[in-house]
């Protein structure tokens, strides 16, 4: 049976010496200053070191749960904040979760520990009950952890893809620019590296007019 990416596979592979890494490519997008700012805080540079720091703490615990219980309300494969979209290629369903469904999620789950952490200050000051809101916030932190966890492998699997060669379809976008238009950036980058390397190795090292490239041979004389 075939896998429900292995459609997309007609799409030209890049060559080895042109296949970038995830930030690479997010330091070639055509993203601002502010949207480059909300990528630096949600998107982690060492994706490797994040999964492992999130299993440490137990989170994929936390996301066998929420998946077996939220998550079965959402069908597999039609995308959204908690599924992989089967209607993109596994490269940009990787990336719209990253960069959208955890995003999304992260940013509902910030939003309630705002608001419980103020009812809770409210609370605290006029000594009301104070084990809902600390619950609260427990949990959406734990939620918020799992989206970070999520997109790490995310992220993770793009790199994956990334080094095999695949890339995304020419119309495919995201508010970050991490698309084709940010592999064609870093494939003009690494044309331009390479062509001044080469200029700089073929270029002729001329002699110093003061050090001619031949030697003086004085004649021998004893006195």
């Amino acid at each position: 049976m075939r896998n429900w990416y292995e459609r997309f596979e007609e799409l030209e592979q890049l060559p080895p010496e042109e296949r970038p890494t995830f930030q690479e490519l997010e330091q070639n997008a055509e993203a601002g200053v502010v949207r480059r700012g909300i990528a630096r805080y949600l998107i982690t540079q060492n994706p490797e070191r994040s999964i492992k720091m999130h299993t440490m703490l137990g989170t994929p615990l936390v996301r066998k749960a929420v998946m077996g219980t939220v998550g079965r309300i959402f069908p597999s494969g039609n995308g959204g904040n908690y599924r992989l979209d089967r209607n993109k290629s596994r490269i940009e369903a990787a990336n719209n979760f990253a960069l959208n469904g955890s995003v999304a999620n992260e940013g509902l789950h910030t939003g309630a520990v705002m608001q419980q952490g103020y009812e809770l200050v409210s609370h605290l000051i006029g000594h009301g009950d104070v084990a809902f809101n600390s619950t609260a916030i427990g949990i959406n932190l734990a939620l918020i952890a799992l989206q970070r966890y999520n997109r790490a492998r995310m992220v993770k699997r793009v790199d994956e893809e990334l080094s095999e060669g695949n890339q995304f379809r020419p119309d495919y976008k995201n508010w970050l620019g991490i698309d084709a238009r940010a592999v064609e950036n870093y494939r003009e980058t690494v044309t331009v590296t390479e062509g001044v390397a080469t200029e700089v190795l073929s270029a002729e090292v001329e002699p110093s007019p003061l050090q001619p490239p031949y030697s003086v041979n004085l004649p021998y004389q004893s006195y």
